[in-house]
């Protein structure tokens, strides 16, 4: 789980027993980071692709 001293950890008591989790969960950090609108997700892929092979050219 890779906690330090100062994490907080959330425990859940369910039917296979009892599952402990880190309380602040890393890409909760990121919330609210990245504007993004709605898109298609050919078009991503392709401009990816692009963007990739200019770092080859």
């Amino acid at each position: 789980m890779k906690l330090g001293v100062s994490d907080v950890i959330e425990w859940n008591i369910d039917k296979d027993g009892i599952r402990l989790e880190p309380a602040e969960k890393p890409f909760l950090k990121f919330h609210g980071y990245f504007d993004a609108e709605i898109g298609s997700v050919d078009e991503d892929i392709q401009k990816a692709r692009e963007l990739r092979s200019a770092g080859y050219q």
